[in-house]
């Protein structure tokens, strides 16, 4: 392979990639408008569980707080000893316990969920984020390499070494696949949202 053929290889490799990844980051580039629309019914979900499970625990703890008891307090003076009845906190005490530990029972699925539903939230974020920054890196370095090899090469008619073609040729390879593996995770995270949501939304 001469290196004008080689040349016309490289070119045309990063040509083809810049106009994938061209469609690709303005269909999915714009991370705040995806998390917009992602994430819209993902809230309204995490919303209802939220809803749920604190009316839920309203309903446990009103009951105690409602009547929590008095404590009879020895009030004493010269003329006589009296007693005043106060209020008992029933933060701590064992029915206070007793009503969380039933609260948690009861509702221990839409607390797993809710948690389940937040991890998948913030790792789908971090994901869409890393896809977002490597579609915005890949587009510059293809952009670079394009204009520096041509006109390194036919315009100035500089031969670059074939090693700094074979290097750009590498590192672009890298960031495709580094991005293209970036989508299981976030499709996997995905999977979880939408089953979470299915799962409640109908409620």
């Amino acid at each position: 392979m001469t290196h004008d053929q080689l040349v016309n290889i490289i070119l045309t490799g990063h040509g083809s990639v810049l106009l994938i990844v061209l469609a690709a980051f303005f269909k999915y580039g714009d991370s705040t408008d995806i998390f917009t629309k992602s994430l819209q019914g993902t809230e309204s979900t995490m919303r209802l569980l939220r809803q749920r499970i604190s009316q839920s625990l309203a309903r446990c703890l009103s009951p105690i707080f409602e009547n929590p008891g008095t404590d009879p307090t020895p009030i004493i003076t010269p003329s006589e000893e009296t007693y005043f009845e106060r209020p008992i906190n029933p933060v701590g005490s064992e029915v206070y316990n007793e009503t969380i530990h039933e609260f948690i029972g009861d509702n221990n699925e839409a607390l797993v969920d809710y948690r389940s539903l937040l991890i998948a939230r913030n790792s789908w974020c971090f994901w869409a984020r890393i896809i977002s920054w490597s579609l915005t890196i890949l587009v510059f370095w293809q952009i670079l390499t394009i204009v520096m090899i041509f006109f390194t090469e036919r315009i100035l008619w500089y031969a670059i070494h074939n090693c700094v073609l074979y290097t750009s040729a590498v590192i672009t390879t890298i960031g495709v696949i580094f991005t293209v593996t970036s989508l299981f995770p976030l499709q996997h995270h995905h999977g979880l949202i939408m089953e979470k949501r299915r799962n409640h939304d109908k409620f």
